[in-house]
């Protein structure tokens, strides 16, 4: 056997390998969104001797607050830019269903605030 001829067939058999171990595997049903809850917003103050400006909690989200995120790549409207950078990698593995829910937190280290985040079927 030629060796192109090798690696198509030996490429064929992975690709039947991989796709019967596909089919076993029992995917999640499609998600309608994953709902992000503000958990806690909390200020460092132990750490104010590091900064000039007073640290208080972050004033773009209230506890209790909550989003839905139908398409995981579209920001909802009013949520903070750095907080959504800082989180959208869990979005979408929860979106995704590789998790039905989880915590994440945005990495203002004097003003974090904790949001769970919910696949919603």
């Amino acid at each position: 056997m030629e060796r192109r001829g090798f690696f198509e067939c030996a490429g064929m058999a992975s690709l039947g390998a991989l796709a019967g171990t596909a089919s076993a595997q029992q995917a999640p049903g499609p998600a309608k969104g994953v709902k992000v809850t503000v958990l806690r917003t909390s200020a460092q103050t132990d750490f104010q001797k590091y900064r000039e400006r007073e640290i208080t909690p972050c004033d773009r989200f209230t506890e209790g607050q909550e989003f839905v995120v139908e398409v995981p790549w579209n920001q909802p409207e009013g949520f903070c830019a750095w907080a959504w950078a800082d989180i959208r990698t869990y979005i979408h593995i929860v979106h995704g269903g590789a998790m039905e829910s989880t915590m994440a937190c945005c990495t203002d280290g004097y003003r974090p605030v904790f949001f769970r985040l919910e696949r919603m079927v």
